[in-house]
C-alpha cells in the first residue's frame, strides 16, 4: 500500500483521526512539494563564464610594381668613356603601422663576390654593373652585395623609390648579344 492510501485507510476510523489524517496528508503533500521545488531548483542552478572575442589585425607590406632597368643598346667593340646609368623603381605599399621597411636587394645571378654582372645569354661574358637606391628620388645611396637593406617608411597609399644602375667608365663591350642580370627584391617588416 502506498503512504497516501495507508493514511486514507486509517482514517476511516472516527471524525478525530479523519482531521488528524487530513493533516498528515497535507504534511506529507507540502513536504512532497517543497522537496519537487528544491530539486527543480538545484536542476536549474546558474552558472557563468566570461567569452572573449578578440581580432588581430597584422600589418600588411608588398612590393606592388617593379619598372625593371635597361641599357637600351651598345655597339659591340665599344668602349664607355663615362658611365652610364639608367633607372628604374619599386613600388611598396603598407597597411596597419607606419613601422620601417626594410628593402633588400639580392646580389643577383652572376656576382663574383665583388659586384653585380650581366652575363652574355650566349654564357662566357659578363659586365659589372652597380647599384643604388634612393628613398627621396634624389639622394642615391649604393646597394653594396649582402647588405643589410635600406629603411624606409611607405605611405598607406604606396610609395615609390627610385633605382638606378651603372655601368662604369671603361666598360668594354667585347662580345655582342643579349645581357641581363636578375635580382630579387624583398620587403621585411
Amino acid at each position: 500500500m502506498s503512504s497516501i492510501n495507508a493514511l486514507r485507510y486509517e482514517t476511516s476510523s472516527g471524525n478525530g483521526a479523519v482531521k488528524q489524517s487530513r493533516k498528515l496528508i497535507r504534511s506529507a503533500f507540502s513536504y512532497a512539494l517543497l522537496f519537487s521545488s528544491f530539486a527543480l531548483d538545484l536542476a536549474h542552478a546558474q552558472s557563468s563564464a566570461t567569452l572573449t572575442v578578440s581580432l588581430t589585425v597584422a600589418d600588411s607590406c608588398n612590393i606592388s610594381g617593379v619598372n625593371h632597368i635597361s641599357f637600351g643598346s651598345q655597339t659591340a667593340g665599344q668602349t664607355l668613356t663615362s658611365s652610364q646609368s639608367q633607372a628604374g623603381s619599386v613600388t611598396i605599399v603598407c597597411a596597419g603601422s607606419s613601422t620601417a621597411v626594410s628593402v633588400n636587394f639580392s646580389n643577383g645571378l652572376n656576382s663574383d663576390g665583388s659586384s653585380r654582372r650581366l652575363q652574355n645569354a650566349a654564357g662566357g661574358s659578363y659586365l659589372s654593373y652597380g647599384l643604388e637606391f634612393s628613398s627621396d628620388g634624389t639622394n642615391y645611396v649604393p646597394v653594396a652585395l649582402s647588405h643589410a637593406g635600406v629603411s624606409v617608411t611607405p605611405g598607406s597609399g604606396g610609395t615609390t623609390y627610385n633605382l638606378r644602375a651603372s655601368l662604369p667608365s671603361g666598360t668594354s663591350f667585347v662580345r655582342s648579344g643579349a645581357y641581363s642580370d636578375q635580382l630579387t627584391v624583398s620587403i621585411s617588416f
